[in-house]
């Protein structure tokens, strides 16, 4: 069984910088997250979890957070073969921002 990871980070800064020592997210920035993301999302929000745990959720489950700074979407519809491959709705929350998408499947 080889790793997996979805991720896909939208951040107005260094990501690593950002990540190192995060305040809890903040549940009404993380919703409108998943909700421009996923415009047919009618979901509830759940609990929290750590980063290391959320990166490859199952099909139809999206792990999100929303920082000072930083928004960061675990997601298996990122998985692309290319970053122009992504539909606009998952580019959009990144204009004027860095995005780093990190999707892996290995065996």
């Amino acid at each position: 069984m080889g790793a997996k990871s979805a991720l896909l980070v939208y951040a107005t800064g260094h990501p690593a910088d950002l990540l190192r020592m995060p305040p809890a997210p903040d549940p009404v920035q993380t919703t409108a997250l998943v909700a421009v993301t996923h415009p047919a999302w009618s979901g509830t929000s759940g609990g929290s979890g750590r980063l290391a745990e959320c990166i490859y959720p199952p099909r139809g489950l999206v792990y999100a957070g929303s920082f000072p700074g930083i928004d960061v979407l675990c997601d298996q519809e990122v998985m692309a073969d290319r970053p122009s491959g992504l539909p606009a709705h998952l580019l959009e929350p990144g204009a004027g921002r860095r995005m780093v998408l990190h999707a892996m499947h290995s065996e």
